[in-house]
C-alpha cells in the first residue's frame, strides 16, 4: 500500500519486553512462538498468554513469544457490524453502515438491498487494542523475518532480526506457529487430491472528491454493472443481452466496492472475487479509472492506493507436522468471500484453550500434540465445511458476469439465517446441504443445470463428495 498522507504508527517493539530477556545463552528460548504480527497473529499470541496463565497455572511460567515486522495495519478492512458486536470490538470500527447495497445486473431489477449493517474496521484502534492485550498478558517481542523452521524434534527458528542488520538468529522453542499469511506456506506441508488455491484480487485506492456518487448511508458492496466496458471516456460497448453481459464470456468479472468515508473522502476498489488465474492489478487498476470516469467521479487526490492479493481454496495443511499455523497461513480464509479477520479473531480463544488443554494433558509439547492441535482446526466436520465451500468458489471462478448476477440474485432470495451463515462461514456441514437444496429449489433451470455440472464434472465436485463420504463413514475426529 503506497501512502500519500501521514498517519500514526504504531510501534510494536515500544511496549513490548524483548525475547532475549533474562536469556544468557546466544539462542533465545521461549515455549510458543507466534510467527506474524497481523490480526491473526496478535489476537493468537495474547489469547495464548492470558490462557496459559489461567488453564496451565500462575506456577506454569509458560513464555510466549512474537516475532515478525514492526509495521502497522494497512488494509481496508469491511466487516459485517454484527461479527464485530459479538467480539465486544464495536470501538474499533471507524464508520457504520446502515445497510449494503448490491448490483447484479443494468437496471433497477438486479439492485439487491441486504438489511445488514456493515463497516470500515478502524486499523489504529484494532492494532492498538491487540497490542494492550498482548503487552498486558506479557507476551515478548522480537522484530525479524524468519528464514528457516527445524520442526522435527524441538523447533529450532532462525530469523533475520532488524536489531542485528539481518543477521541470522536462533529461537528455541516448544512450539512454533504460523501467522503470517500465505508467506508461511513454505514451511509447511499440505494435503494432495484438493483442487488448487484460486485468488482475490483487487486494486483500490482512498481518494478525495467533488461529489460521491451513491448512497452515503449505505455501503456500496458488490456493483456488477458494467461501467469499466467503455471502450474510450463516457462510451460503453453495445447491449445485445437483457442482462447487458455480451461479450463477457471470455473476461473475468471484477465488481465495485465502495465506501464514504466522510467529508469529501470516499474508497473505491476494484475487485475480482476469485478466478483460477489472478487478473492483474493493472487491468483492475484501468477498470476502476473507468468505472470512475463513466460515474462523473472527480478525483482531486489520491490518498492512498492500495494492491490485495488473497490466496482462497485450495489444500489443507496436513495434520502430521509439527509445526502450527493459523489465519490465512492456515487456511482460514473464506474460499468463496476472501473473508478472513473475523474469523481470525472469533477463533483465537478457542484454539488457544485447545492449545493449552493439550499442552496440560501432556505436560508439554511434542509432535503428537501438533497432530492433534491441528485436527482440532480443522476436524473434519470443518473439512467437510471447507470442501463445500471450496466448490462454491470454484464454481464462481468459471462463471461469465451474466451467471454471477444470476447466482447472487438468487443467494439473497434465500433465507436471511442460511446467506449470512454461509458468508460467516457458521453452517455446518448439514446445514450446508440444506443451503444447497433451497438454492436449488429457487434457482432459474440454467443455474441448476450449471451446479448440476458444476458437480459432476469438476474436480472440486469430487473433493467436496470425498470429504462428506470419507469422513463420515469413518467417523469424525477431533469435533
Amino acid at each position: 500500500k503506497n501512502k500519500t498522507h501521514d498517519k500514526k504508527i504504531s510501534s510494536l517493539l515500544k511496549p513490548f519486553p524483548p525475547l532475549s530477556e533474562g536469556e544468557t545463552s546466544p539462542s533465545k528460548r521461549v515455549d510458543i512462538l507466534v510467527v506474524g504480527c497481523g490480526p491473526a497473529g496478535l489476537a493468537l499470541a495474547c489469547e495464548l498468554a492470558e490462557k496459559s496463565k489461567t488453564m496451565l497455572g500462575s506456577g506454569s511460567d509458560v513464555k510466549i513469544g512474537l516475532v515478525g515486522p514492526d509495521v502497522p495495519f494497512v488494509n481496508t478492512y469491511g466487516v459485517w457490524e454484527d461479527e464485530f458486536q459479538e467480539l465486544g470490538l464495536t470501538h474499533c470500527l471507524e464508520k457504520v453502515y446502515k445497510d449494503a447495497v448490491n448490483y447484479f445486473g443494468e437496471d433497477e431489477k438486479g439492485r439487491v438491498q441486504v438489511p445488514r449493517k456493515y463497516a470500515k474496521v478502524d486499523l489504529q484502534k484494532l492494532q492498538d487494542h491487540l497490542l494492550k492485550r498482548c503487552k498486558d498478558a506479557g507476551v515478548f517481542y522480537e522484530e525479524g523475518e524468519v528464514s528457516k523452521i527445524d520442526g522435527e524434534k524441538k523447533v529450532d527458528v532462525v530469523m533475520k532480526t532488524a536489531k542485528n542488520n539481518m543477521a541470522n538468529e536462533h529461537i528455541n522453542c516448544d512450539l512454533a506457529i504460523l501467522a503470517s499469511g500465505a508467506a508461511s506456506s513454505a514451511f509447511l506441508e499440505y494435503e494432495t487430491g484438493a483442487p488448487d488455491a484460486g485468488a482475490q484480487t483487487a486494486y483500490g485506492v482512498e481518494v478525495e472528491i467533488e461529489d460521491y456518487p451513491f448512497d452515503k448511508n449505505s455501503m456500496h458492496f458488490m456493483d456488477f454493472r458494467r461501467h469499466h466496458s467503455g471502450l474510450w471516456p463516457g462510451t460503453a460497448l453495445e447491449s445485445r443481452t437483457e442482462d447487458w453481459s455480451w461479450g463477457t464470456k471470455k473476461e473475468m468479472p471484477s465488481f465495485l466496492y465502495a465506501m464514504y468515508l466522510g467529508g469529501n473522502k470516499a474508497f473505491f476498489q476494484e475487485t475480482c472475487l476469485v478466478s483460477k488465474d489472478a487478473v492483474p492489478f493493472k487491468v483492475l487498476k484501468r477498470r476502476l479509472e473507468t468505472r470512475l470516469d463513466s460515474l462523473d467521479v472527480k478525483v482531486k487526490r489520491v490518498l492512498d492506493e492500495e494492491w490485495s492479493y488473497i490466496p482462497v481454496g485450495g489444500p489443507l495443511p496436513k495434520p502430521e507436522q509439527n509445526v502450527l499455523a493459523y489465519g490465512a497461513a492456515a487456511n482460514l480464509v473464506h474460499p468463496a468471500s476472501g473473508y478472513s479477520v473475523a474469523k481470525s479473531l472469533t477463533l483465537a480463544p478457542t484454539f488457544a484453550s485447545e492449545i493449552c488443554e493439550i499442552w496440560k494433558s501432556r505436560k508439554g509439547w511434542d509432535r503428537e500434540a501438533s497432530e492433534e492441535a491441528w485436527r482440532k482446526l480443522w476436524s473434519d466436520e470443518k473439512r467437510r465445511c471447507q470442501a463445500f465451500h471450496v466448490f462454491g468458489m470454484e464454481l464462481l471462478a468459471l462463471m461469465d458476469v451474466g451467471e454471477i448476477n444470476t447466482f447472487f440474485r438468487v443467494f439473497f432470495q434465500l433465507p436471511e439465517r442460511l446467506w449470512r451463515g454461509f458468508l460467516g462461514a457458521k453452517l455446518s456441514s448439514l446445514e450446508l446441504i440444506l443451503f444447497a437444496g433451497f438454492m436449488w429449489l429457487i434457482a432459474p433451470v440454467n443455474l441448476k443445470n450449471r451446479l448440476v455440472l458444476h458437480l459432476m464434472m469438476n474436480d472440486s465436485g469430487k473433493y467436496l463428495i470425498n470429504n462428506y463420504v470419507d469422513t463420515l463413514t469413518k467417523g469424525d475426529k477431533a469435533d
